[in-house]
């Protein structure tokens, strides 16, 4: 008998499954001896509690909701006396942690078939939640990432041909407004006009950053220097009545990202918190360095191991919902009312990360704040410290002359017409052949060509190749109304190329000229 017991504890000891008895009021009457190895309870201990003791609330409502079923089916007389219930409930262990298990549960009865107790034979689940947990997180990332890139092919496709119509519209108003006096009755209208145009544009450039399809121009930054320096801006679009708070670690590591697209980093996030907090309200912005060990699911997913520079914009606002919260980055998704917003800042922040090869996390909940977290890599290359040039320095415009070459006819004629208006010489061809023919026959020098980069015939690389056949030290300056996967496709848009993006207002190009005919001429 003695030798039977040692056996029967010995099995007990060892199960992987626990085996609990309970009355029809939930506490426990029996429970193997391993659950002091599975739970951390003692079996004395054990038999002191109820179920409602045992279980995370989530899982005392499911047991409740199932009790309630089967004695509805009891009480009916049609259930199959030997039926049980398959369900998962989280429980806690002796420490306070939880844990999963899953239950087969089925009723005990008595001599006339009535239920008078609750078995359930139980398993330790908790590795296979957790990798369900993990699975269903790279799932939602993956539907994400194919929800982002349908709508960036969208915004790629429409980007040419919204922008060269765009290019035509401000042109047209920008030469209109040169020729009729500030004063006159249609001068505020046009103005009206060139500002949605320019609005248009602008939202055609958020799209193209979320798509991270923006022609961009990366250089090496120190990121304290570039938010001291945009501490003026912040505090404008802030407001007086809002705190801002700047924390900048010292000896913070480089980045690389375009200067401007940091521009739109911090613009965004700083009007997302200004509409965010009450008055007296809070926004903070920290810089540190960070390194990622191990690749992570829970609070990062989806990052990669290595070293970041991390910058942390946290307000005491009132916060997001979690509802809010998985769908702030969705492009037009937006919590203002109608006609206050376009739902693309924080989509546009979104993908500029995905674009430098970092990450961006946000975090908040209801009246408790919000937190963005903005992971970049480390570069190793040293901050160039940017060279002084004037570039508004006085030159001869009338002793320069530009080959303009666009096939779109309407461009053309505004490109000529507003660089003639600067007061350049100005060549005017319709595609690359017209345009090397007028090369081939111009009797003088030509200074710079300006050339989009798609065209019939040849591209604007093989144009400048042949061209410079001709014109050895001729300056290039390309213009596109396409995405900057395209023309890196075609090979012209590196660091060193000389790029403009359509649509372009007047300051633009007149600045733009200048910087390169002076580049040219240093």
């Amino acid at each position: 008998m003695k030798t039977n017991e040692e056996k029967y504890r010995l099995i007990a000891n060892n199960m992987i499954n626990v085996i609990t008895i309970l009355d029809m009021d939930f506490n426990y009457t029996f429970v193997t001896p391993n659950v002091e190895k599975v739970q951390g309870y003692t079996v004395e201990e054990y038999l002191r509690l109820n179920i409602r003791e045992t279980l995370t609330e989530p899982s005392i409502k499911e047991v409740m909701k199932v009790f309630e079923e089967e004695m509805a089916v009891e009480m009916s007389g049609t259930g199959d006396p030997e039926r049980i219930r398959v369900f998962e409930l989280e429980e806690y262990k002796k420490d306070g942690s939880t844990f999963w298990m899953e239950n087969v549960v089925s009723f005990i009865r008595d001599e006339n078939g009535m239920p008078t107790g609750i078995l359930t034979v139980a398993r330790d689940i908790t590795e296979r939640k957790e990798a369900e947990k993990e699975q269903k997180a790279l799932q939602e990332q993956l539907i994400m990432a194919q929800k982002m890139e349908s709508i960036g092919r969208l915004a790629g496709g429409i980007a040419h041909d919204f922008n060269n119509m765009l290019s035509v519209i401000l042109g047209r108003v920008e030469l209109l407004m040169l020729k009729i006096d500030q004063n006159h009755p249609f001068y505020s209208d046009l103005l009206q006009i060139r500002n949605a145009s320019e609005r248009s544009a602008n939202l055609t450039s958020q799209l193209l950053a979320f798509a991270r399809k923006q022609v961009v121009a990366p250089k090496v930054i120190d990121l304290n220097d570039s938010l001291k320096k945009m501490l003026d801006m912040m505090r404008r679009l802030i407001g007086e009545n809002v705190k801002l708070d700047l924390d900048l670690s010292k000896d913070l590591w480089p980045v690389k990202i375009d200067p401007t697209q940091l521009d739109q980093i911090v613009a965004n996030l700083i009007v997302n918190a200004r509409d965010a907090v009450s008055k007296n309200g809070q926004v903070k912005f920290k810089t540190e360095n960070t390194v990622i060990v191990e690749e992570r699911i829970d609070d990062l997913p989806g990052i990669k191991k290595g070293e970041y520079t991390l910058l942390t914009v946290t307000d005491n606002g009132c916060g997001m919902s979690g509802e809010v919260l998985q769908k702030i980055f969705e492009p037009f998704f937006t919590t203002k009312e109608q006609g206050e917003g376009t739902g693309l800042g924080l989509s546009t922040i979104y993908g500029i990360g995905k674009q430098n090869n970092g990450y961006i996390y946000a975090f908040s909940e209801v009246d408790k704040g919000s937190e963005f977290r903005i992971y970049l890599p480390r570069v190793k290359e040293a901050v160039k410290q940017k060279e002084d040039r004037d570039f508004e320095r006085v030159i001869d415009k009338k002793d320069h002359t530009i080959l303009f070459v666009e096939d779109e006819i309407s461009i053309l004629e505004i490109g000529a017409e507003t660089l003639e208006s600067f007061g350049y010489k100005v060549l005017a061809a319709e595609d690359p052949e017209q345009a090397l023919e007028i090369a081939k026959n111009h009797d003088g020098k030509l200074d710079l060509v300006i050339t989009d980069v798609i065209m019939p015939g040849m591209n604007g690389k093989e144009f400048e190749k042949e061209l410079k056949k001709m014109y050895p030290d001729i300056a290039v300056l390309f213009m596109s109304g396409y995405t900057a996967d395209v023309l890196f496709s075609e090979g012209i848009v590196e660091d060193e190329t000389n790029f403009i993006q359509k649509p372009f207002s007047q300051k633009d190009l007149s600045i733009k000229v200048l910087e390169v005919i002076e580049k040219k001429s240093s």
